[in-house]
């Protein structure tokens, strides 16, 4: 027990000193890929949303608008996947730059060295999430037509999806969260990754738990500050809205750009966070994935 605890703790703290070291030069290449993810897809979410204003606002008649709606949606379903798959190629590089510290390590070539690995592990993951949730859609349609208050009240069935989500979540969470140090830095293949992240999360089952908790509350007291940087900023600017909406002060004309200002330091905090979290906890996730593979 004490060298399983040993295994966590050692790699948590090689993690931070790496972080501490390294903060200057390893936060900017975090808030890089961060941004550039961000921006796919913020940049997916104003495609779909003018397209659908598009819709909204020319559609000229009923059967027209609903033809239109269905080819939009489709559409749209295209977007959001080219997107998943873009920005978690785009996510990957991260990987590449930790296990090439110190070495010149550009987003673009390793987005494209990426993206097929990534391309079919994100299959392989939407696959593995339909398999493991199957239960959890048939309860919710059941519910949703009224076919089970002869055998499970909607209660008990909403109360069994919320427990099953979160325990099936954290299963999946747990066995997948090697995979991708695999994927990108072993280049095991997708099904490899997938196999080698599990045996490394059943052999080392218990020190793996311990680095898990330490590592996310590491992750979370890091974030800590820019929560409370929120808060206060979100606290200002909602009495400024009320000023305002009240009619005590300016105009109502300024309620938009005051929206459009949060919704923008919202997005900015959401980055920065990202960065952040990553700038702390993936040195420590290499490092003890590194050392647990090591293991018989």
């Amino acid at each position: 027990m004490t060298d399983d605890i040993d295994l966590a703790v050692d790699n948590v703290k090689k993690g931070l000193d790496f972080s501490f070291k390294n903060y200057r030069k390893f936060f900017p290449e975090m808030l890089k890929v961060t941004v550039l993810s961000a921006g796919i897809v913020f940049g997916a979410v104003i495609i779909i949303a003018l397209l659908f204003y598009a819709v909204f606002a020319t559609g000229s008649g009923l059967e027209q608008t609903w033809l239109t709606i269905a080819v939009l949606i489709a559409f749209a379903i295209i977007v959001i996947l080219a997107m998943t798959f873009t920005s978690s190629a785009v996510e990957s590089v991260v990987y590449n730059i930790m296990d090439r510290w110190g070495k010149k390590t550009r987003i673009i070539p390793n987005f494209k060295k990426n993206f097929k690995p990534i391309f079919f592990y994100t299959l392989a993951l939407i696959a593995i999430n339909i398999v493991v949730f199957i239960p959890v859609i048939i309860i919710a349609i059941a519910i949703a037509v009224g076919g089970v208050e002869s055998a499970l009240s909607s209660i008990f069935g909403e109360l069994f999806i919320r427990i099953y989500q979160f325990v099936a979540g954290m299963i999946v969470a747990f066995i997948l969260q090697f995979a991708l140090f695999e994927l990108i830095i072993a280049r095991t293949g997708v099904i490899a990754s997938i196999k080698k992240s599990y045996s490394i999360a059943k052999k080392t089952f218990i020190p793996t738990v311990v680095f898990d908790i330490l590592a996310w509350v590491v992750g979370f007291v890091a974030s800590l500050i820019w929560i409370i940087v929120l808060l206060v900023v979100a606290l200002i600017l909602g009495l400024i809205a009320f000023v305002i909406v009240s009619g005590i002060v300016g105009s109502e004309a300024l309620i938009l750009p005051i929206i459009a200002f949060v919704v923008l330091l919202l997005l900015i905090f959401v980055i920065i966070s990202t960065a952040v979290e990553l700038t702390v906890t993936l040195p420590m996730k290499y490092f003890y994935w590194k050392k647990a593979r090591e293991i018989k």
